[in-house]
């Protein structure tokens, strides 16, 4: 395994998917503060009735994306064991994934930020799909290239 390639690839599409679901959600809050134009609601509700209305275009996100990172990882280095290469990079992506994304959409505190409940629990089946993508595909690609 190739660390530093795999840190550079993991650094590439997690920048590329929540950088997705950020102008997702602000173009939907626009929308949605333009058709509705209610002085009462904050501008944090809009930020979040718009990030539950693109839930269900997250898994795309991070399906396209992660196979594209893990083709380029994949094909600019060649492993011995390619099946435990993708499972390490597969699961220390993962692993990355769960802990930045904590990080960024809970713990800091910015306008759109969430809450464990609304990360976590709200956010199911759709927080679940895109968590298996960042973790299977390196398995595919590796599966498809090898």
């Amino acid at each position: 395994m190739n660390i530093t390639q795999a840190f550079i690839w993991f650094l590439i599409g997690f920048l590329l998917v929540n950088g997705l679901k950020f102008l997702h959600t602000i173009a939907g809050s626009r929308m949605k503060h333009q058709r509705i134009k209610n002085n009462e609601i904050p501008v944090r509700g809009y930020y979040k009735q718009a990030y539950f209305g693109m839930l269900r275009f997250q898994p795309f996100y991070y399906v396209i994306i992660w196979l594209v990172c893990s083709y380029f990882y994949f094909s600019g280095h060649i492993s011995g064991n390619s099946f435990a290469d993708a499972m390490i990079t597969g699961i220390s992506w993962w692993a990355l994934t769960v802990v930045c994304e904590m990080l960024i959409w809970v713990l800091v505190n910015h306008t759109m930020n969430l809450s464990w409940k609304e990360m976590y629990l709200q956010s199911q089946p759709w927080i679940s799909l895109t968590y298996y993508a960042v973790l299977v595909s390196p398995l595919i690609i590796s599966l498809m290239l090898h």
